[in-house]
Order: C-alpha cells, then structure tokens, then sequence
C-alpha cells in the first residue's frame, strides 16, 4: 500500500532535473539522453505551464482501469 501511495503522489517532472535562467527560462534536464545528443530543454514560462496542463487528465476520466 505504501508503494502504491508513493507512486501516485510523485510529481509529473522532478525538481532537480528544474533550473529557472537569469533570462527567465526554464530549463528542463532530461534523465537519458536522446538520440540526437540532446541533454536539456528550454521553455518560456507559458510554454512550461502548457506542457504541464497536458499532463492533467480530463475531469472524470480515469487513467486505470478497474
């Protein structure tokens, strides 16, 4: 049981992989690099917020099945 609430209250992105810029970004350290040799992304404030939102599920729309 407390497996289960410990994955479900984990946050959708860690916080050390987060660093706010001096210019304002936000810069996003990915866990494994990709293919092309890409480490990090950068985000405008709204464009962050944007791809956080996708992350939230619709109301009433379960992601488990029973």
């Amino acid at each position: 049981m407390e497996n289960l609430v410990r994955s479900m209250a984990r946050p959708a992105i860690a916080e050390e992989h987060l660093a706010l810029l001096p210019d304002g970004s936000i810069r996003l350290q990915l866990k494994i690099s990709w293919r092309d040799g890409t480490q990090f992304l950068l985000f405008t404030p709204s464009e962050f917020i944007e791809k956080l939102i996708a992350l939230v599920p619709l109301p009433k729309f379960h992601l488990t099945q029973e």
